[in-house]
């Protein structure tokens, strides 16, 4: 039995991928277009439900930049990897009407290949947006504002903005947009070694117990 829905889940992940695959621009050049980047969230997970809300419907977040930010920015939009694995429950976090979505939205919104470098997707960003996502993390730690659309450990963050509705989301824009605006990294290690005061030691999961030495 175990066997058969590992065999279902890796030929609904192929078929996902596909799909996804379809939807690729490979004419992108991420250097030379501005752009906010999108970096679905793997689902299901806690970092979307509950953690995201009503915005654990990602397409919703990407009709809000579609129909609320500027005409010459771009909405990239990149798939994440772990998303099309077979031997997780992935397989039950999309579906062929969500990929359908995708591919209804203006030519503005664009999908890149999933196996992009997140670094080239986030440096050459004017913003990250992620509900609660390391690309989040990653994106302040390299001096690129983040749009955070759900509950995280840095949302106040310097350069992160919680958005939870339309007036947020224009308000966070034209804030980064302004010519005072500055993302400092350093700003954001400093808030990192504030929080760190807070921190508790603890395995991530119970794969971890097999490489960890802390306790439970």
């Amino acid at each position: 039995e175990i066997k058969k829905v590992l065999k279902q889940r890796k030929k609904t992940g192929i078929g996902f991928e596909k799909k996804y695959r379809q939807l690729v621009d490979s004419s992108i050049d991420l250097k030379t277009t501005r752009y906010v980047a999108v970096g679905l969230h793997y689902q299901p997970e806690l970092t979307s439900c509950p953690t995201g809300g009503g915005f654990v419907d990602q397409l919703l977040i990407i009709d809000m930049l579609d129909k609320l930010l500027p005409s010459d920015v771009q909405i990239f939009v990149k798939e994440h990897l772990a998303q099309f694995r077979s031997f997780t429950e992935s397989s039950s976090g999309r579906s062929n009407i969500f990929y359908e979505r995708l591919s209804s939205f203006s030519d503005r919104v664009k999908f890149l290949a999933s196996d992009v470098p997140s670094f080239d997707f986030i440096d050459n960003s004017l913003a990250v947006v992620t509900i609660s996502g390391t690309i989040g993390f990653e994106a302040l730690a390299r001096g690129k504002p983040v749009f955070v659309f759900g509950r995280t450990w840095y949302e106040l963050a310097p350069g992160a903005f919680r958005v939870r509705n339309s007036t947020d989301l224009v308000e966070a824009y034209n804030k980064i947009s302004s010519d005072s605006f500055i993302c400092d990294p350093d700003k954001f290690d400093q808030y990192i070694k504030k929080l760190s005061n807070y921190f508790v030691w603890g395995l991530h999961s119970g794969s971890y117990m097999l490489v960890s030495k802390r306790g439970h």
